[in-house]
């Protein structure tokens, strides 16, 4: 059970995606834009810049990292290869199977973390949103 007075509950929120920040804004220029042509840096870069406590929860930001997200997703394609396993010993002879080059499998797993960003941003929006719902709803009584 969770003891915790709502207000210390939504810090500790507020405070996780803010350390997560730091640790995506890493990611995006160690891993991603090296991965990335130069014309195609922009956006991670981008990102990476807005990655402050001040603009972290603007909805600009969650757009950014949609746009970004699908970027990724996009590029990773490109070294996705889908293929056949085969097994005579299996029932079906064999599986199928999806293999990516070593870019894409990073451009993959960098959009995975992403999404996980964005939607820890999207919790504390949501919680500070039901909060003002909660006390217009306790203020018609």
């Amino acid at each position: 059970m969770n003891d915790m007075a709502p207000a210390t509950r939504f810090t500790s929120r507020v405070e996780a995606v803010l350390g997560q920040s730091r640790s995506i804004r890493a990611m995006l220029l160690d891993e991603v834009v090296p991965h990335l042509a130069p014309a195609r840096r922009a956006a991670a870069e981008h990102v990476a810049r807005r990655l402050i406590p001040s603009r972290i929860f603007a909805s600009e930001t969650l757009h950014d990292l949609e746009a970004l997200i699908a970027q990724l997703e996009r590029e990773a394609e490109a070294g996705t290869y889908a293929g056949w396993e085969a097994d005579d010993g299996h029932t079906r002879g064999g599986w199928p199977t999806t293999w990516r080059d070593e870019r894409a499998a990073s451009l993959t797993a960098s959009a995975v973390e992403l999404r996980r960003f964005r939607m820890s941003i999207t919790t504390v929006l949501d919680a500070l949103e039901a909060e003002r719902i909660a006390n217009r709803l306790m203020d018609r009584d």
